[in-house]
């Protein structure tokens, strides 16, 4: 009787063993599907807002010293509280949310003076309530001279007046 009832010990001890071990496998994969979860829901909170330009379309030519129109749509995890218009590295302009929260999606229309010949970059960028910025992608903006004004000519004799 002692034989069987030693044999049985390690047996029970293995089997517990076992069980203890299933059981922490178990919860350390539920542990780590929450911990993914949780992860994903914070990133999604902390996305910054995607910007669209609309308009112009990349490539497009233009006077130089004339304006041409931007338009943007910009749509967030939360309000959108501003939207920035950027020409060459600098500021131009901006528009704030008509509401105090902020709106999403938000629409902006710009005009911007193109201020010389040449290649120019413009994008947006859009703030929402948490103060996460989001920017657009860069469109490209051709700026052809001015058509030289024509100038009329008049001659006169000295008796003649104009």
């Amino acid at each position: 009787m002692r034989q069987s009832s030693s044999c049985l010990r390690p047996v029970a001890i293995l089997l517990l063993l076992a069980t203890v071990l299933a059981l922490l496998g178990e919860s350390s994969i539920v542990f780590l599907d929450s911990v993914k979860r949780h992860a994903a829901q914070t990133s999604a909170e902390n996305a910054p807002p995607e910007v669209q330009l609309t308009d112009p379309v990349s490539g497009v030519t233009a006077l130089a010293g004339s304006y041409i129109g931007v338009s943007a749509t910009a749509i967030g995890a939360h309000p959108i509280q501003r939207v920035e218009l950027w020409l060459d590295g600098a500021l131009k302009d901006t528009k704030n949310s008509d509401t105090a929260g902020g709106s999403s999606p938000f629409y902006a229309n710009f005009a911007v003076l193109i201020p010389s010949e040449g290649d120019h970059l413009i994008f947006v960028r859009a703030a929402d309530s948490k103060g996460i910025m989001g920017q657009s992608y860069s469109v490209s903006v051709t700026a052809k001279p001015k058509a030289a004004d024509a100038q009329l000519v008049l001659t006169t004799d000295g008796t003649q007046t104009l």
